[in-house]
């Protein structure tokens, strides 16, 4: 009773049923599955950025958007101590630069900035424009081969296979 509970059953035109295990019918499915060995290595498309591009792309938006979250939680500071304050300019212009995402979390964390109106449109505004600019970057390496050859040409590579 229990085997016929934990197993399929296949009868045969020879009237003869056949019990298969789950785990046995598990472990077929697994052993037919394709594999990869270790020796094998998936190549990159054609129009993958190098690492070191990534790397500096990414280290830099990391410095902006950290910079950012710094400008505003000091200028939040100031604005409690009465101090010098930071110039809106400099904090939307980190937004045009791209720490936009780390000037919008301080600015819900830090509670800063966040009903003036006559900071906030041109905030955003920054931010469009940085994300055209991230997005037209990202069609110009990926549609104009010759934009992606002085990329990594100024980044020191000669080939577009050294990665």
């Amino acid at each position: 009773m229990l085997r016929q509970l934990l197993s399929r059953t296949s009868t045969r035109p020879n009237g003869v049923t056949r019990y298969t295990s789950f785990h046995t019918s598990r472990n077929t499915r697994a052993y037919n599955r394709p594999r990869h060995h270790s020796n094998q290595h998936i190549q990159p498309p054609e129009d993958a950025p190098p690492r070191i591009l990534l790397y500096i792309v990414g280290g830099y938006f990391a410095v902006i958007n950290a910079g950012a979250v710094g400008l505003f939680w000091y200028d939040k500071n100031q604005a409690l101590k009465r101090g010098w304050r930071v110039p809106e300019k400099q904090l939307q212009l980190t937004a045009l630069l791209g720490g936009w995402v780390g000037g919008l979390w301080a600015m819900k964390t830090f509670r800063h900035k966040t009903v003036k109106q006559s900071f906030q449109q041109p905030y955003l505004l920054c931010m469009a424009g940085n994300i055209v600019a991230c997005v037209g970057g990202i069609a110009a390496w990926r549609f104009n081969p010759s934009f992606r050859t002085a990329v990594i040409k100024s980044l020191g590579r000669q080939s577009a296979h050294i990665r």
